[in-house]
C-alpha cells in the first residue's frame, strides 16, 4: 500500500490513482461484503448475531433487519456483482486522459477538447494491473474456501444437510420459531467466556 501511495504522489499519480480506484474497489468490495454477509447471516447465523446484539444494545434487532441480513442483501449484491462482471468484461478498459483544448492540443497523438480530457484505452499492461487490481483481494477468499473444502469435506457436509433441511433455519430470525435458541444476557456472556478459554487454552 505504501508503494501503490507513493505512485499517487508522483506527475503521474493521477492516472495511477484512476487505475487503482476504478478496478481495485467496486467488485472486490461487492465481492467480500457478499461473503460477509452470508458468513452472518448462514453460517454464524441470525439468531446468534442478534443475541449478540441484544447482548450489547438490551434490545433484539427489528425482524425488518433480519430478513435483510438473510435475504434481500445477499441477493441484491449478488445480482448487482454479477451485472458489474458483465458490464465491466464487455466493456473496453478506459482512463480520463488531460488532451488539452481544441486550439491548444496537449500532445499530437490526440486532439483537445473543449472540456480538455478523453476516454483513451489502456495499453495491453495497463489492462494487466486492472485485473490485478481487481481479483488481488477476492483470490485469498476463494482459496481459503477451496482448502477448506477439500481439507474438512465431511465437516461442510454436515452443516449444509444441518442447515438447509431444517425448516427453523429458513426463518429470518430462528430463535422466533424456536425461543430455546434465544439466550439470556448472562447465557451470551458464558458463551464469550468459554470463546476466550478455548482461545487461551490454544494458545498455550
Amino acid at each position: 500500500m505504501l508503494i501503490i501511495g507513493i505512485g499517487f504522489t508522483q506527475p503521474s499519480g493521477y492516472y495511477a490513482f484512476q487505475l487503482f480506484d476504478d478496478y481495485s474497489l467496486g467488485l472486490p468490495l461487492l465481492f467480500i461484503a457478499f461473503f460477509q454477509v452470508i458468513a452472518v447471516s448462514w453460517v454464524y447465523g441470525n439468531d446468534k448475531f442478534a443475541n449478540d446484539i441484544e447482548f450489547m444494545t438490551g434490545s433484539r434487532p427489528n425482524i425488518f433487519w433480519m430478513i435483510c441480513w438473510k435475504y434481500i442483501s445477499p441477493l441484491a449484491i449478488f445480482v448487482i456483482f454479477i451485472a458489474n462482471c458483465v458490464k465491466q468484461g464487455s466493456s473496453t478498459y478506459t482512463y480520463t486522459a488531460y488532451v488539452g483544448c481544441l486550439l491548444d492540443p496537449f500532445s499530437s497523438k490526440h486532439p483537445g477538447t473543449e472540456e480538455s480530457t478523453a476516454k483513451v484505452e489502456y495499453p495491453g499492461w495497463g489492462v494487466f494491473i486492472a485485473v490485478f487490481f481487481t481479483i488481488v483481494s477476492m483470490v485469498p477468499i476463494i482459496i481459503w474456501l477451496v482448502k477448506d473444502l477439500v481439507k474438512n469435506p465431511s465437516k461442510w457436509g454436515a452443516a449444509f444437510r444441518k442447515k438447509f433441511t431444517d425448516p427453523i433455519e429458513y426463518h429470518p430470525d430462528p430463535a422466533r420459531a424456536d425461543p430455546s435458541r434465544r439466550k439470556t444476557i448472562n447465557e451470551v456472556q458464558m458463551d464469550i467466556l468459554k470463546e476466550f478459554e478455548k482461545a487461551a487454552a490454544t494458545e498455550a
